[in-house]
Protein backbone atom coordinates (compact mmCIF):
# COMPACT_ATOMS: atom_id res chain seq x y z
CA UNK A 1 0.00 0.00 0.00
CA UNK A 2 1.57 3.78 -0.55
CA UNK A 3 0.20 6.22 1.82
CA UNK A 4 1.42 9.98 1.74
CA UNK A 5 3.76 10.11 5.17
CA UNK A 6 2.05 11.32 7.98
CA UNK A 7 3.28 10.91 12.07
CA UNK A 8 1.80 7.56 12.51
CA UNK A 9 5.15 6.55 10.87
CA UNK A 10 7.41 9.34 12.24
CA UNK A 11 9.85 6.73 13.99
CA UNK A 12 9.85 4.20 11.18
CA UNK A 13 10.94 6.79 8.68
CA UNK A 14 13.19 8.10 10.69
CA UNK A 15 14.70 4.39 10.98
CA UNK A 16 14.89 4.02 6.89
CA UNK A 17 16.08 7.48 6.15
CA UNK A 18 19.31 6.80 8.60
CA UNK A 19 19.59 2.99 6.74
CA UNK A 20 19.49 4.77 3.40
CA UNK A 21 21.85 7.17 4.98
CA UNK A 22 23.97 4.32 6.18
CA UNK A 23 24.25 2.11 3.38
CA UNK A 24 24.59 5.13 0.21
CA UNK A 25 25.59 8.52 1.90
CA UNK A 26 27.74 8.53 4.22
CA UNK A 27 30.66 7.43 2.06
CA UNK A 28 30.08 11.28 0.86
CA UNK A 29 28.65 13.33 3.34
CA UNK A 30 31.81 14.57 6.19
CA UNK A 31 28.84 15.04 8.79
CA UNK A 32 26.86 12.55 10.96
CA UNK A 33 23.37 12.05 10.08
CA UNK A 34 20.89 14.66 11.70
CA UNK A 35 17.29 13.85 12.43
CA UNK A 36 16.03 17.04 12.74
CA UNK A 37 17.32 17.84 9.02
CA UNK A 38 15.03 14.95 7.75
CA UNK A 39 12.05 15.79 9.73
CA UNK A 40 12.66 19.25 8.54
CA UNK A 41 12.78 18.13 4.99
CA UNK A 42 9.36 16.05 5.96
CA UNK A 43 7.73 18.33 7.32
CA UNK A 44 8.84 21.31 4.24
CA UNK A 45 7.43 18.49 1.45
CA UNK A 46 4.75 16.52 3.48
CA UNK A 47 2.26 16.26 1.09
CA UNK A 48 5.03 14.81 -1.42
CA UNK A 49 6.69 12.18 0.66
CA UNK A 50 5.11 9.23 -0.37
CA UNK A 51 5.49 5.41 2.07
CA UNK A 52 5.63 1.85 1.18
CA UNK A 53 3.43 0.09 3.81
CA UNK A 54 3.98 -3.41 3.99
CA UNK A 55 2.13 -5.57 6.48
CA UNK A 56 1.72 -2.16 8.48
CA UNK A 57 4.89 -1.44 8.32
CA UNK A 58 6.91 1.18 6.66
CA UNK A 59 9.17 -0.18 4.36
CA UNK A 60 10.22 2.53 1.69
CA UNK A 61 9.89 5.97 1.13
CA UNK A 62 9.80 8.37 -2.04
CA UNK A 63 9.71 11.85 -1.58
CA UNK A 64 10.50 14.90 -4.37
CA UNK A 65 9.23 18.40 -5.03
CA UNK A 66 7.29 19.75 -8.24
CA UNK A 67 9.08 21.83 -10.48
CA UNK A 68 7.97 23.67 -13.47
CA UNK A 69 10.11 22.26 -16.63
CA UNK A 70 11.06 24.70 -19.32
CA UNK A 71 7.50 23.56 -21.85
CA UNK A 72 4.06 23.60 -19.96
CA UNK A 73 4.63 20.70 -18.26
CA UNK A 74 5.60 19.99 -14.55
CA UNK A 75 8.03 17.91 -13.05
CA UNK A 76 7.97 15.49 -9.92
CA UNK A 77 11.57 15.55 -9.28
CA UNK A 78 12.60 13.02 -6.67
CA UNK A 79 15.31 13.64 -4.10
CA UNK A 80 14.95 10.60 -1.93
CA UNK A 81 14.00 7.25 -2.61
CA UNK A 82 14.85 4.02 -0.55
CA UNK A 83 13.18 0.47 -0.16
CA UNK A 84 14.32 -1.51 2.60
CA UNK A 85 16.49 -4.42 1.51
CA UNK A 86 13.14 -7.16 2.47
CA UNK A 87 10.81 -5.16 0.67
CA UNK A 88 12.78 -4.72 -2.61
CA UNK A 89 10.64 -6.53 -4.23
CA UNK A 90 7.55 -4.19 -4.18
CA UNK A 91 9.62 -1.32 -5.55
CA UNK A 92 8.19 -1.42 -8.61
CA UNK A 93 4.78 -1.56 -7.83
CA UNK A 94 5.97 1.49 -5.47
CA UNK A 95 7.40 3.64 -7.96
CA UNK A 96 4.31 2.85 -10.43
CA UNK A 97 1.39 3.91 -7.94
CA UNK A 98 3.01 6.88 -7.34
CA UNK A 99 3.06 7.79 -10.78
CA UNK A 100 -0.41 6.85 -11.63
CA UNK A 101 -0.80 9.22 -8.40
CA UNK A 102 1.35 12.49 -10.21
CA UNK A 103 -0.52 11.51 -13.68
CA UNK A 104 -4.46 11.93 -11.79
CA UNK A 105 -2.49 15.37 -10.26
CA UNK A 106 -1.55 16.55 -13.58
CA UNK A 107 1.87 15.65 -13.37
CA UNK A 108 3.73 15.15 -16.56
CA UNK A 109 7.05 14.13 -15.86
CA UNK A 110 8.78 12.13 -13.31
CA UNK A 111 13.00 12.74 -12.79
CA UNK A 112 14.21 10.04 -10.57
CA UNK A 113 17.51 9.85 -9.50
CA UNK A 114 20.55 6.77 -8.42
CA UNK A 115 23.39 6.72 -5.98
CA UNK A 116 26.15 5.42 -7.41
CA UNK A 117 26.85 2.84 -4.38
CA UNK A 118 23.90 1.28 -4.03
CA UNK A 119 22.92 -1.85 -5.73
CA UNK A 120 23.44 0.81 -9.10
CA UNK A 121 22.99 -1.93 -11.84
CA UNK A 122 19.93 -3.70 -9.87
CA UNK A 123 18.49 0.28 -9.90
CA UNK A 124 19.23 1.18 -13.22
CA UNK A 125 17.59 -2.19 -14.76
CA UNK A 126 14.35 -1.25 -12.78
CA UNK A 127 14.22 2.27 -13.80
CA UNK A 128 14.78 1.08 -17.54
CA UNK A 129 12.06 -1.78 -17.28
CA UNK A 130 9.37 1.16 -15.86
CA UNK A 131 10.15 2.95 -19.03
CA UNK A 132 12.51 5.81 -17.71
CA UNK A 133 15.54 7.04 -19.60
CA UNK A 134 18.82 8.35 -18.85
CA UNK A 135 18.34 12.03 -18.61
CA UNK A 136 21.47 13.49 -16.44
CA UNK A 137 24.83 12.76 -14.24
CA UNK A 138 25.04 14.72 -10.69
CA UNK A 139 28.59 15.42 -9.25
CA UNK A 140 29.04 16.13 -5.59
CA UNK A 141 31.67 17.79 -3.53
CA UNK A 142 31.70 19.41 -0.06
CA UNK A 143 32.63 23.17 0.14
Amino acid sequence: MIELYSDKYHDEVMTLVKEFYDCSFKEYEQNPWKQERIEEMINFYKNKVYLLIVDNKCEGIFAGTILPMLSDNYCFYEFFFYVREGARIFAGFFIKGIMERLKEKGIKKVIIGCTQNLATDRVIKLYDKLGFKPFEMHFYKEL
